[in-house]
């Protein structure tokens, strides 16, 4: 059995799609944790991708948001005490605008703006690296990620966002990890954000986004990581 306490990388999914897509990015499968708290009701995948000890979990099934990762987050923490690094990775729809030619299949990926939605310094110094690296081929977006509390398909509602927000994407669980964890999220474009909203590029978006998370995760030494600060102790104060 795998003890909790080697795991330094926490890795959040929204769907059951993204979580087993997940796995075909993993470098190596662990066994399932020896303990975990009686009250937590998350499903685990334990590995390794790159050097790195990753535990993986997905909301539970039906259940969307921000209150809903905030528990899966919250879970985690108190079970895998020694996270120091978070990521978010699912699909969701685009915000294309004439500023932003943003496509289905794109990534595109949390950054600061004005001081908001910034990742820890260890992974954004990963992202410039990989930026380097952009071969266009998905097209990478930096940008600030808007949460919201349902889903978006209403086109009226999402422009007058992009309008007021210069946003390039939606999701709905970020915002609920604010508190929590010091986190990256990152996301496959999948749909518009209108009333067209299908399933069709889901998974395509969903292979994308974790392939994009694997690759930021071998860019980081594994010294950087165990360096860093535990989310716990990060959270406390």
């Amino acid at each position: 059995m795998s003890n909790p306490k080697d795991y330094t990388v926490g890795w959040i999914y929204a769907i059951s799609t993204e979580y087993v897509t997940a796995q075909a990015f993993l470098d190596e499968n662990h066994d399932a944790p020896e303990y975990v708290s009686p009250n937590n009701n998350n499903d685990y995948i334990l590995s390794r991708v790159g050097r790195h000890n990753a535990v993986i979990a997905v909301l539970p099934n039906g259940e969307y948001g921000i209150t809903s990762a905030a528990m899966v987050a919250r879970d985690m923490l108190y079970s895998f005490p020694n996270i120091r690094i978070s990521l978010i990775v699912s699909i969701s729809g685009g915000a294309p605008s004439l500023t932003h030619d943003i496509h289905l299949g794109d990534i595109v990926v949390s950054a600061p703006r004005d001081g908001k939605g910034g990742p820890p310094a260890i992974l954004r110094t990963a992202i410039n690296g990989l930026k380097s690296e952009d071969e266009d081929n998905p097209k990478i977006h930096y940008s600030l990620i808007t949460s919201i509390n349902q889903l978006m398909k209403d086109a009226t509602v999402r422009d007058r966002l992009i309008a007021e927000m210069d946003v390039l994407c939606f999701e709905m669980e970020a915002a609920g990890l604010i508190s929590h964890f010091p986190y990256l999220v990152i996301r496959g474009i999948c749909d518009y954000s209108d009333s067209h909203k299908n399933k069709e590029w889901q998974g395509y978006a969903a292979i994308v986004a974790a392939a994009y998370a694997k690759d930021l995760l071998c860019r980081i030494p594994l010294n950087k990581i165990e360096a860093e600060k535990r989310i716990k102790e990060i959270i406390a104060g």
